[in-house]
């Protein structure tokens, strides 16, 4: 009957410990950071509750015909604080047959707020999603499908390096550096670091930051790529510097 009893006694403790481990991997699992979404597209009308059937179709058909959705635009949102009054269930069939999504946001989601016009000049375009990608927040563009998308504005919007930070697993936020409201710095990854260079002026500049101003050492062996142009820089006296475009952008990232 002892034995009985101490065997009884082990087992009620393993089942203790079972439950215990179980319950201690439980939070782990529950808090796992979730992966940023995917880039979206807001449909630019006046008032999102009244898009119509042909606009949400057109949308679809510009994405998946201009590489937009392979590139990863696959959420198409709406900004309407209601329901939107003339969508139908064959029109999300339609969406989803096409492998996106159709999502209504409330008119002061950031993803309303911050949308990058995709019509803008290309300069202009560069720095609005240079902004976007360095402000850590989910990367929206918004576009009329019944207008003309400039073709020259699609390497920049499909711009796969750009894209990728963009998604990066660590949405850390940007700040400036230094105070200098044309220049930004922002972690990605574990250990990665992009820089922005923005020429805000009138007239073509050369910007530049200080690799001190950057917490990193070696002043003249400092690497560094334009994720717009490829193009490679290395620091020199102690400065990363890009000849820049008035309103134009670089997105540099350190390595």
């Amino acid at each position: 009957m002892a034995v009985r009893r101490a065997l009884v006694a082990v087992l009620v403790a393993l089942l203790g410990l079972a439950v215990l481990t179980g319950c201690g991997e439980k939070p782990a699992r529950e808090n796992r950071a979730a992966p940023p979404p995917p880039p979206g597209w807001l449909i630019a009308v006046p008032d999102g509750c009244l898009v119509t059937s042909g606009d949400v179709r057109a949308t679809v058909d510009v994405l998946a015909g201009r590489r937009l959705a392979q590139a990863g635009y696959r959420d198409i949102y709406l900004a309407c604080d209601g329901d939107p009054r003339l969508i139908t269930d064959d029109d999300r069939d339609y969406v989803a047959d096409h492998g996106m999504s159709l999502w209504t946001v409330r008119t002061d989601d950031e993803r309303v707020r911050d949308a990058v016009d995709a019509a803008q000049p290309q300069t202009g375009l560069r720095t609005a999603l240079t902004r976007a990608v360095m402000s850590g927040h989910p990367l929206t563009v918004s576009g009329d499908a019944s207008a003309t998308l400039p073709e020259e504005n699609l390497p920049l919007l499909i711009n796969p390096a750009m894209l990728a930070v963009a998604r990066d697993q660590r949405p850390a936020a940007g700040a400036r550096v230094a105070g200098d409201p044309g220049v930004f710095s922002r972690a990605i990854g574990t250990t990665g670091l992009l820089v922005s260079l923005t020429n805000t002026g009138d007239e073509p500049v050369v910007r530049s930051v200080a690799i001190a101003d950057l917490n990193l050492a070696g002043d003249d062996s400092v690497p560094a790529t334009d994720l717009w142009t490829g193009d490679r820089y290395r620091s020199a006296a102690g400065r990363l510097s890009v000849e820049l475009a008035p309103g134009d952008s670089a997105l540099l990232q350190i390595g």
